[in-house]
């Protein structure tokens, strides 16, 4: 993922690190924020309602089984 100010056209360039090239990627969790490359929160709200829903279910089976 590239993240700079402006606007970038082109194709994307060929990262590498010492001998390995990094791969590009849509989005990245960094300090357990979801960032994609449009900067929107759209996958992270997903990942969150999807940790909440499953946290809601475990707790409706833990009332079910007291």
């Amino acid at each position: 993922m590239l993240i700079h100010r402006g606007s970038f056209t082109g194709p994307l360039p060929l990262i590498t690190i010492g001998n390995v090239n990094v791969a590009w990627v849509c989005d990245t969790r960094l300090l357990g924020i979801t960032i994609d490359r449009k900067l929107t929160w759209a996958n992270h709200l997903k990942e969150l309602r999807n940790n909440v829903a499953n946290i809601l279910n475990l707790l409706k089976e833990c009332m079910l089984f007291s």
